[in-house]
């Protein structure tokens, strides 16, 4: 399975979930520029306390490695954690979105 196939599975559990998502890095930028080399995505996702527990149970781990515990450490605190598809090897980055605005 492609990294493409793979970004689309992941966009539609987080739509499913409700999740707000974007995007990000490389792969978005290859839709504009020069395409470059990647091996992972990343998404900036805006994922609310109460979804993280719908959103652990749409990456099965039979499919996919996610670390529950993790993820639930950087919902809270606006971090980052990742995602792998275990058929492909694909992975899938999760930058929770901040609270606040971007500063210089």
């Amino acid at each position: 399975m492609g990294l493409l196939t793979s970004v689309a599975k992941v966009c539609l559990k987080l739509e499913k979930c409700g999740i707000e998502y974007m995007i990000s890095g490389s792969f978005a930028l290859g839709a504009y520029a020069t395409p470059r080399s990647r091996n992972d995505v990343d998404l900036v996702v805006n994922i609310k306390n109460e979804q993280v527990e719908f959103l652990i149970k749409e990456f099965p781990e039979e499919e996919y490695y996610l670390n529950s515990d993790t993820v639930k450490t950087e919902v809270r605190s606006k971090g980052f954690f990742n995602i792998i598809d275990k058929i492909s090897g694909n992975k899938i980055d999760f930058i929770v979105l901040k609270d606040h605005t971007f500063k210089q």
